[in-house]
């Protein structure tokens, strides 16, 4: 059968301080499934296909590093090449909440770009009330300061998750609309090929991903799952 086209890939970058839940929510979004365990992060990549108002994308989220011992120039040149950013807090953690400026600024010096840099404020583990350091007004603040767009999810319970991010990949998509017509170039420059085919007359999903924690053992693992919808 004739293979299914996708549409453009959209980068989105997950930024936050360890133990946000930045895995968590990623895996949620791309694989369906809750990470129980917290492993700390290395770098890794995560491919989903989407449709977003009617129009085929193709997410790939990069999932940096918390930890500032796994920090790397990995995560300067992901945040170079990525086009939108998801800064993640958790509600649990008012330290996590007040990192979020510092992931901006970073974010400001690397792009180092005229053009608005597409981005939203995630405040993670909304499920956790009775542990709740960070108001919800709070993160609404932060946000309206920022300019940019601000929600509490749960990857626990799937709540927000993809909401959330829908609303990113509108903004990145508007800010290539804006570039265009000022006649300049996005952060990335992707090429388009196809993903998954068409199975009995359903479209497949292909979710990929790089799991790229194994670099502390200088090895690099890929592994790629079909989800027929």
């Amino acid at each position: 059968m004739a293979a299914r086209k996708e549409g453009a890939v959209i980068k989105l970058v997950v930024l936050g301080d360890a133990e946000v839940g930045k895995t968590a929510l990623t895996v949620q979004l791309c694989l369906n499934h809750f990470v129980e365990e917290y492993d700390p992060t290395v770098e890794d990549s995560y491919r989903k296909q989407l449709i977003v108002d009617h129009q085929a994308c193709v997410l790939e989220v990069l999932d940096t590093a918390g930890r500032e011992e796994y920090s790397s120039s990995l995560r300067e040149q992901w945040i170079r090449d990525g086009e939108g950013y998801v800064l993640m807090y958790s509600i649990t953690s008012q330290q996590s909440f007040a990192r979020i400026p510092s992931f901006v600024r970073l974010i400001e010096q690397i792009k180092d770009t005229d053009l608005p840099i597409p981005k939203i404020i995630i405040g993670a583990k909304s499920d956790r009330v009775n542990d709740r350091q960070v108001s919800y007004q709070e993160g609404q603040q932060l946000a309206k300061r920022l300019d940019c767009d601000f929600y509490e999810v749960s990857a626990k319970n799937d709540i927000n998750i993809q909401r959330a991010i829908f609303d990113a990949i509108r903004t990145v998509k508007r800010t290539r609309l804006k570039a265009a017509a000022n006649g300049t170039a996005t952060a990335s420059n992707v090429k388009n090929g196809s993903v998954g085919s068409s199975v009995g007359g359903k479209p497949s999903i292909c979710n990929t991903v790089n799991n790229n924690k194994s670099l502390r053992k200088s090895e690099y693992k890929e592994r790629q799952s079909c989800i027929v919808m």
